[in-house]
């Protein structure tokens, strides 16, 4: 997904905006969240570490093409749509489902393409 879209914005000489939007985890950790002690921004900076690190081996290849990320805590349907207000595309990943029967598109991917405010490239992925 990521190739994609760096090969998208090299190609229109466009700069790239990633968007990773996250929740806090399972469990009974998330019943203080945000209630203090620093929980939600440590996740929040762990999250923003991770990101920083995803687009590493595309910005080699791509040089010319800049680069922003934004890690996000919420749904990633809120978040994708939101980021797309101001985007000429929008790249949604999904999973590559095996099964013959059931739905083929995730949530998030479904959202994006319903109310996205631009183009929507869904790219599959393992």
């Amino acid at each position: 997904m990521l190739a994609f879209a760096f090969e998208e914005a090299s190609v229109c000489s466009v700069p790239l905006r990633v968007v990773h939007a996250w929740s806090p985890r399972g469990g009974r950790a998330h019943l203080s969240f945000g209630s203090g002690g620093g929980q939600e921004k440590d996740l929040a900076a762990a999250e923003e570490r991770a990101l920083a690190q995803m687009p590493a081996p595309w910005r080699e290849r791509c040089p010319n093409v800049e680069v922003a990320t934004a890690s996000v805590s919420g749904s990633p349907a809120v978040a994708l749509v939101e980021s797309a207000s101001r985007a000429g595309l929008l790249v949604v990943g999904r999973h590559v489902r095996r099964v013959p029967v059931g739905p083929h598109l995730g949530a998030v991917a479904h959202a994006a393409i319903h109310h996205a405010l631009c183009p929507v490239a869904v790219v599959p992925f393992s």
